[in-house]
């Protein structure tokens, strides 16, 4: 099971289950659908996510069938809706309080969005990543062929 943390004040968790490849999120966080009961429940019943990440109030993953992202909860400042059409496949996502940052498996370039208040969604022009981290406002991610984090 990957798990990620919410940000900020989200108080949640979510994870991918194994063998399922199900979102399963815990905590308290009005934005996330749940049951009577408080459980989070899985807006997406019947697909299969191979990695995901949580933000301030919502969550973005990763489709295991086609990597493309889908992402749900609140969406103050459209960190819930992917700026690529048609859909592109990712590699990784990443959610800070209020942006998304993600690795695109075509070209290892990042695609941003959400939040741009403190430059969240400005990634360095022409750099390739092969992993990233976002918290609050910012991210940072290892270049490709070489260990500086950027």
């Amino acid at each position: 099971m990957e798990v990620s943390t919410g940000k900020g004040g989200a108080w949640v968790s979510c994870g991918v289950t194994a063998p399922e490849y199900r979102v399963a999120c815990w905590g308290n966080n009005g934005r996330i659908p749940s049951d009577d009961a408080g459980r989070k429940l899985d807006p997406h019943p019947g697909v299969a996510f191979a990695q995901l990440s949580v933000g301030d109030e919502f969550v973005c993953a990763l489709r295991k069938d086609s990597g493309h992202a889908m992402c749900w909860g609140s969406n103050w400042y459209g960190q819930i809706t992917p700026p690529t059409a048609p859909a592109v496949a990712y590699l990784q996502v990443a959610a800070g309080s209020y942006h998304v940052c993600a690795i695109r498996a075509d070209n290892r370039l990042l695609d941003c969005w959400g939040d741009n208040r403190k430059g969240e969604t400005d990634p360095p022009e022409g750099a390739t990543f092969t992993q990233i981290t976002s918290g609050g406002f910012s991210s940072c991610g290892l270049l490709v062929g070489d260990s500086t984090a950027r």
